[in-house]
């Protein structure tokens, strides 16, 4: 018997804990990734839907500075995601922003908006405001503005998730 109360009074305090208790790196990230693919490309050929691309809890660390992005569970490859999709990039329901679409320094488009650029030659991945780097520097700050407020949202929220470098 009195194991019996033991084993309830353990399952009573286990049933009755929230997320809000669980400690800081246990809790689940409230940022996700969904992928959209561009109606113009070819990454639509096989019709696909908008599904999860990966969460924050993927994400192991962000460098604000140099815009390095490193993920725990995606491997770092060129093709670890899919050329040239839209990213939505959320914060529970809410939408942040978009990254107009996945490259590397092999595509021969220009980009005046957000992309997840993947270098070659060092293999990591960085958040770039355009592609290259010199392109449309006026319609890539109008972008940057735009966005300016929520993606002051993804940093805060990657702060309190201890994912900022």
């Amino acid at each position: 018997m009195k194991y019996w109360l033991l084993i309830c009074t353990l399952l009573f305090s286990f049933c009755s804990c929230s997320d809000s208790e669980l400690p800081k790196d246990v809790q689940k990230s409230k940022i996700t990734a969904i992928v959209r693919y561009n109606i113009t490309s070819k990454a639509n050929s096989d019709g696909s839907e908008p599904k999860l691309l990966f969460t924050g809890d993927d994400i192991a660390w962000f460098n604000p500075t140099s815009r390095e992005i490193k993920f725990t569970t995606v491997k770092s490859e060129p093709f670890s995601f899919p050329m040239y999709a839209q990213i939505d990039i959320k914060l529970k329901n809410e939408t942040l922003f978009t990254i107009v679409a996945h490259i590397n320094e092999t595509v021969n488009r220009a980009y005046d908006d957000l992309v997840l650029f993947y270098d070659l030659e060092n293999s990591k991945y960085y958040l770039y405001d355009n592609y290259p780097n010199y392109w449309s520097p006026e319609t890539t700050e109008i972008n940057r503005q735009h966005r300016k407020v929520n993606w002051n949202k993804f940093l805060e929220q990657l702060k309190k998730e201890n994912r900022l470098k």
